[in-house]
Parts: structure tokens; sequence; C-alpha cells
């Protein structure tokens, strides 16, 4: 009869039904089973929660390779705090070597947690040739404390009195541990007070840096350890001034400054051994700039004071000081040069 609709027949509503599946199914997400050839994870993210910083961990992200072969050449670690290696049947495996499809494995990744604090979200790129690839692992995770140390960092900047010289450290643990070892003493450094005699919520020790400890820019990470099986790291950054030494050492910091007024800025120069003597200096790069030598200690220390314009124009602020000094030990002299870098902004 008119105006009702036409019935359609039941092998064409099964083939519409059958096209709609496919479609949904090719819109879904790209993991494990989409029908594309190549590298598949079964997750790329792992959030380990709340852990302990000093902890350590390892996480694993299976895959699968369908379709097509790949190559994994190498796995990127975001932080130094991750280590990454390949897999396949529970064994470690060299990069670079072709997986057929069917292939299964993992990519395994250590987690070292020591001296991290906080939120803490790294990656590990996994890079080669093939579908699926190049692709990236994402471990997550929040890290508390489990000791407090006091100062957490040792940055004094010049050492220029004469050594030894040492840095006091007090360390408040949330549970009784008992401090084993200081590890990555360079040379010239001891620790006193380690391993600590007993299990404790609270520990002293020091670092003694030696008198003939090598001069020069030194930074460096201490590890230490305790019998829980953690441990933290304390950064430490410092310059050992040799016979003859200057403050700051290389770079003279500006920092910012209006146009048309004028930056004031001092450099000392000593020995901790011998006499020394400022016979020539000058600064270059900066026009009007004035200088002047003041006496601190005769034959001993001195200071540069300088007043430098900032010129009419915004900008960089920047020039050189030229030091010749004579440095006399047990009578003999000897000529020295040294140069220091002025950097700021005019705005």
């Amino acid at each position: 009869m008119r105006g009702q609709p036409r019935r359609l027949p039941e092998r064409f509503v099964a083939a519409a039904v059958a096209a709609t599946a496919a479609l949904l199914c090719s819109c879904g997400d790209p993991g494990v089973g989409d029908g594309l050839p190549g590298l598949r994870f079964e997750r790329t993210l792992e959030d380990l929660g709340e852990l302990v910083s000093g902890s350590q961990h390892q996480v694993r992200f299976p895959f699968t390779v369908t379709g097509e072969p790949v190559r994994i050449v190498e796995l990127r670690p975001g932080c130094g705090c991750l280590d990454p290696h390949l897999e396949l049947g529970g064994q470690r495996q060299a990069l670079g070597g072709p997986l057929p499809p069917g292939s299964r494995g993992e990519v395994v990744v250590a987690f070292d947690t020591t001296g991290f604090q906080g939120r803490k979200d790294t990656l590990v790129k996994v890079l080669g040739a093939g579908g699926g690839l190049p692709a990236e692992l994402e471990v997550r995770s929040q890290l508390e404390p489990w000791l407090v140390v006091d100062p957490p960092r040792f940055t004094p900047g010049s050492l220029t009195e004469e050594g030894p010289w040492t840095a006091e450290f007090h360390v408040t643990g949330k549970q009784a541990v008992r401090l084993l070892e200081a590890v990555g003493l360079p040379e010239g450094v001891r620790a006193e007070g380690l391993p600590s005699p007993t299990s404790s919520l609270e520990h002293d020790f020091r670092l003694v840096i030696a008198a003939d400890a090598p001069p020069g820019e030194h930074a460096w990470f201490l590890k230490l350890r305790a019998d829980n099986g953690l441990a933290t790291v304390i950064p430490l950054q410092y310059r050992i001034e040799g016979e003859v030494w200057t403050r700051p050492a290389k770079v003279v910091r500006l920092g910012v400054a209006g146009v048309g007024s004028e930056v004031f800025a001092t450099v000392d120069v000593g020995t901790s051994r011998g006499e020394l003597a400022v016979t020539e200096y000058r600064l270059e790069g900066i026009p009007g700039a004035r200088v002047e030598c003041l006496t601190l200690t005769p034959s001993q220390t001195f200071r540069l004071r300088m007043a430098l314009p900032t010129g009419d124009a915004a900008g960089v602020l920047s020039g050189k000081l030229f030091l010749s000094l004579l440095h006399t030990v047990d009578g003999q002299p000897h000529n020295l040069d040294r140069q220091l870098t002025l950097a700021g902004v005019v705005q």
C-alpha cells in the first residue's frame, strides 16, 4: 500500500551492520590488535604512584610484532635515572637486530629514584625502523624523601683561604637508620663520621677537602647509603683556587641595570703563599668605565673597584678585565696574567 515504507531484504541489513562494525573498529585506540603491522605495546604509560626517594624499581612494557619485521636501534632515556634494555623470551638482547612478525618481548626500564623528590614524569624514546616506530614510553611517580639533609647541597663558591676545608651535614630520617658510607668521593676528599655507630633518627657527618686537593672547578654528587637499602644524593660544587686567586674566578655578573645609569662591581685578587703585586690592570669593551685598585692586605690581597656606565641604549653590557700580576715565592718572581669577563643586561 502507498504511504508505508518498503522493508529491505535481510541480506542488505546484515551487510550494513557488518560495515558499521568494521568502521567503528577502525576508529578505535591504536594499540595492540588494531590490525596495523609493526611494533605494538600493550601499554605505553606506567604510573607507579607514591614511592620513597632512593628506592629502585623495574618497569616492563610488553610488545608484539605483527605483519612486518621491525628493528629497535636505540632506547633513549629522558633522564639518567632510567636504564632501559630489550628482552626477548626473558633474555637480554642487543639492539639493532631484526624482530620478525610474531616476536614478543619487553622493553625493561630500571628506575633509580635516588636524588629526586616530588613529581617525576620521564620518557624512554624507542627509535628504529618499521611500523609503530618511533614510540614513547612514560614512567610516572611521586617521590617522597626518606630523610632530610641539612644543608641539602654544598656550594660555597671559591675556596680561597688556606685549606683543609670542611662541610658539615646533619641528617634527619623518618625512621631510625644507620648511615653506611659516602660513595663517589673524589681525590683529596674524605668523609668523617661514617659509618654511623648506631641506628638513629639523626646523624652528623662532615666532608674534609684536603689542602693539597687539585685546584680548579669541582662539581660532583655524593651518594649517601644507609642500611635500609636506600640512598640519597648531595650535590657539591666549588672552586679551589691555586696560590694566586681571583674572586669571582672567571665571570663578573652585573645583573640588570637601567639605561643611562651606572653599575658598580668589584674583583678581589690575592695569594695564599708568598707576595703578590698588581702591576697593571685595564678594562676593555665598556666606554667610560673607571677602575681603581685598593690594597686590602699589603703584598697579599687587593680589590679592583669598577664603575661601569650603561650607555643610552638597551642591550647587553659586556667587557673584559685584564690583570698583570707579580707573584714572588722564596725570592723567585713570576709574572702572571688573569682575564675576567663582565656580563650584564641594560633595559
